[in-house]
């Protein structure tokens, strides 16, 4: 035997469906973005490649010791306040 839905069920029934439209729309869409952009952003890829490897380069070159000396000059605050915090953190529990 078969029941008239409420209002509520056909309401419900009908957003289901929009929502399964928008994430088919939303599929296609990504889809067509990845086809239409893809050979642009190989391409901007092997075009930036050379300047890329220079600026990697010159970050390992100029940037990475300041980055060590400044670990290596904050590493006696960090672990002073591990050490002072770690006490109160287990009293907490």
């Amino acid at each position: 035997m078969f029941r008239k839905k409420t209002r509520g069920q056909v309401i419900g029934a009908e957003l289901q469906e929009g929502f399964a439209h928008i994430g088919v729309a939303a599929t296609e869409a990504g889809r067509l973005a990845a086809e239409q952009l893809g050979p642009r952003v190989a391409a901007a890829r092997e075009a930036a490649g050379p300047a890329l490897d220079a600026a990697q380069k010159s970050v390992q070159k100029n940037v990475a010791p300041k980055v060590a000396a400044a670990v290596a000059a904050a590493a006696p605050a960090v672990d002073a306040a591990r050490d002072a915090i770690v006490p109160r953190v287990e009293a907490a529990r």
